[in-house]
């Protein structure tokens, strides 16, 4: 019928002309003779898909409810932040949903957009966990890296699964063969140096009677990009691996393309911090910041170093 370009039923502005129409300013005014409490302009109607015209033709002896009122709420539960060892309510803003790449559509998770008042908590955690760790042993901190990177390959499948419906990345072989056994690797080398202790580079010059090393510097927040899910994580990835190998506490900002894998690898990473014996803020992670509140946490005296 050529009608799809007839003006928007719901605001009256007309966008194109058809032969069953004669264009109308947006401006001018028109009341039809029959008003539908639904739609500005029943005339439209006969151009609409059949599901609108079903819902068009409402009794107008009743009362107009909103669509908000007739739909069902299937809003689900937004998700948790992990603080200090536990998953915990955000005092979120707002919140968000990570989308299918391949078809379009957004996922169902609702994730929060934390606040300031989230960032205080971490943080403080964060520089309590600083203290604890300075006085783990090198075993204990590569023994949770060992450990962190059994539980991901024990778990590949799923993690593959996941990333698949965020990222649209192929299962096989980049993510379950590639990017997966990379993640585990890079843990476990990152627990071997922390066991030696090569990261620290010691060096005595006694000729110049100099002595250097590096020392743990304290938290760390990593922020995930989005081409790499596993790899470059900021709950898993080497920015990450460093960071604990050198014994400093992580906060993991998710990166918003992908919000769910990151939730399973910190998942992964505190059941690992817990069965190392290390400090339950060695890993905490949250989702999103305002703009304002991500340059306040990169600047706040308590973090260290920034990992992106």
């Amino acid at each position: 019928m050529g009608g799809r370009r007839c003006g928007n039923p719901f605001f009256g502005e007309v966008q194109g002309t058809t032969r069953f129409q004669k264009p109308v300013a947006a401006s001018k005014k028109w009341t039809p003779k029959l008003q539908c409490p639904a739609y500005r302009f029943v005339p439209y109607a006969f151009v609409l898909e059949p599901f609108v015209l079903e819902h068009c033709a409402l009794n107008i002896s009743q009362p107009y409810i909103p669509w908000s009122r007739r739909m069902p709420s299937t809003t689900p539960q937004t998700e948790k932040i992990l603080v200090a060892g536990a998953w915990t309510a955000s005092a979120a803003v707002r919140s968000f949903q990570s989308t299918n790449p391949a078809t379009g559509e957004q996922l169902p998770q609702q994730y929060p957009v934390s606040s300031w008042d989230d960032c205080e908590i971490l943080l403080d955690a964060a520089a309590e966990a600083a203290e604890h760790l300075q006085l783990s042993t090198p075993a204990e901190i590569a023994g949770f890296l060992e450990a962190f990177a059994d539980l991901i390959d024990a778990n590949n499948e799923e993690l593959a699964a996941a990333a698949n419906l965020e990222t649209a990345l192929p299962v096989a072989p980049r993510l379950a063969a590639v990017e997966i056994p990379r993640t585990s690797n890079q843990l476990r080398q990152a627990a071997t140096a922390a066991r030696s202790g090569s990261w620290a580079q010691a060096t005595i010059d006694t000729k110049a009677n100099i002595r250097s090393c590096y020392e743990p510097i304290g938290p760390v927040c990593v922020f995930g990009p989005n081409n790499f899910p596993f790899a470059f994580n900021s709950a898993a990835g080497g920015d990450f691996a460093a960071a604990i190998a050198a014994g400093n506490p992580v906060i993991a900002k998710a990166n918003t393309s992908h919000p769910g894998i990151t939730k399973k690898l910190a998942e992964l990473a505190l059941q690992a911090v817990l069965a190392s014996g290390l400090h339950p803020a060695t890993v905490q992670m949250i989702y999103r910041l305002s703009h304002a509140d991500g340059a306040r946490l990169v600047a706040d005296h308590r973090v260290a170093a920034i990992g992106y």
